[in-house]
């Protein structure tokens, strides 16, 4: 009984190790300043009130860091990450290397709007791609507004762009540490930018499109456990 007891024991603190060093992926959590989003849901934003009825956007080129130096990169290049769809990216193994940060890019670099559309999440069935001249849609946001100066109170800002000077790509980098795994992305953050009563669609790549891009580092962030 004495022997059984010290196995289990020793079974339980190998379990508490693995998992506390089990690393495989990150997870995108889309909110409405503190409270989870949800489709649809209306949303109170400075003397308007919103809903959101679709979010999506392209996450590239996903490194962990460790004082500045890649300790793993993603295993692909691009992932489309979707409010109704997937929120979650997999990695292709556990990462045990120490890291401290991790950077990504909001959208899809030059080479590959050059190459045309491709399939998997690039393929032009997630509704992410114009054409070729125009390429992928980096970040899109729809929903209804009050304020709307829209027929229907609704917007659409379809963010993308990767010809100059109208470039879209943004780059973030923010503190991760292995007891986090979920970025938090905040779509009124996003929407405070914007007068929806004077602006309520940007649908090309362009000045509007460029200003919103910049727009991305501040509504992605993480939080310590």
């Amino acid at each position: 009984m004495k022997k059984n007891y010290f196995v289990f024991i020793f079974l339980a603190s190998v379990n508490f190790l693995f998992s506390q060093n089990t690393f495989t992926g990150i997870q995108f959590s889309p909110v409405w300043a503190s409270e989870k989003l949800e489709i649809e849901k209306k949303y109170t934003l400075k003397d308007d009130v919103v809903s959101i009825s679709k979010l999506k956007f392209y996450v590239s080129d996903i490194n962990l860091k460790k004082s500045g130096k890649t300790v793993y990169k993603a295993p692909e290049k691009s992932y489309l990450i979707d409010s109704e769809n997937r929120l979650k990216i997999d990695f292709d193994k556990n990462i045990t290397d120490d890291f401290d940060e991790i950077q990504f890019s909001i959208g899809i670099d030059s080479l590959t709007n050059v190459s045309g559309a491709m399939g998997g999440d690039l393929d032009p069935v997630n509704g992410m791609y114009w054409s070729w001249q125009s390429g992928y849609i980096n970040f899109k946001v729809e929903g209804n507004s009050e304020k709307s100066g829209a027929v229907h109170k609704d917007f659409q800002f379809h963010v993308g762009g990767y010809l100059k000077p109208f470039e879209t790509l943004q780059t973030v980098i923010l503190p991760l540490k292995r007891n986090q795994n979920v970025i938090f992305v905040d779509v009124s953050r996003f929407l405070s930018e914007i007068d929806l009563k004077k602006t309520h669609s940007v649908m090309s790549p362009g000045e509007k499109a460029t200003a919103l891009a910049r727009v991305f580092q501040k509504i992605f962030y993480t939080e310590s456990k």
